[in-house]
């Protein structure tokens, strides 16, 4: 080590500093020390983090970092939960309804006794008031949901009257959070 005079400010400095503590020029003889070898290490082949893909179909795609559904991405990282729930039918109106034709039917068969005309035509809208009753409870569906959790709240980010598949896409999304979270 070797003691030179600063380029910029002529104070005195060491040959091996990389810039004068005075004022931060380097110096005319700024030697870069060699890079300091390491023994070799034994090398692993290096795993690029490549994002693997756990169901895809044309509404949902489940990764191992995200939840894209119907074009909303949810981060898998923020994912508390998620859970299957259900939504059931009101049956009320379309029972009212079976409800009503049975006392219209019952108006009928009273009317009979008076006039068997009269009798017949109510015994028809009683007819097709309990059938479109019955129509309608038949009709009626069961709907299933994906409730994803964060901590902001939680939401029904998926709705089908499939419960297999609601089913299979929150397995998925079950088996993304316990493998890659």
């Amino acid at each position: 080590m070797a003691l030179i005079p600063c380029r910029e400010c002529g104070r005195t400095i060491s040959s091996e500093a990389v810039a004068c503590p005075q004022c931060g020029a380097p110096p005319l003889a700024a030697s870069v020390p060699p890079p300091i070898s390491t023994p070799a290490l034994p090398t692993e082949p290096r795993r690029e983090a490549q994002e693997e893909t756990l169901h895809s179909d044309p509404y949902v795609s489940v990764t191992s970092s995200r939840v894209i559904i119907r074009g909303t991405t949810y981060a898998l990282r923020n994912i508390t939960s998620v859970r299957m729930t259900v939504t059931a039918p009101s049956t009320t109106l379309p029972t009212l309804m079976i409800v009503f034709g049975a006392i219209v039917l019952f108006m009928a068969l009273l009317s009979f006794l008076n006039s068997a005309a009269a009798g017949f035509t109510t015994l028809v809208i009683a007819a097709a008031i309990i059938g479109l009753g019955v129509l309608w409870l038949r009709s009626l569906k069961t709907f299933f949901h994906v409730a994803i959790a964060s901590s902001s709240g939680e939401a029904n980010a998926l709705s089908s009257i499939d419960r297999t598949y609601i089913d299979t896409v929150v397995q998925s999304i079950n088996k993304a959070i316990v493998q890659y979270r």
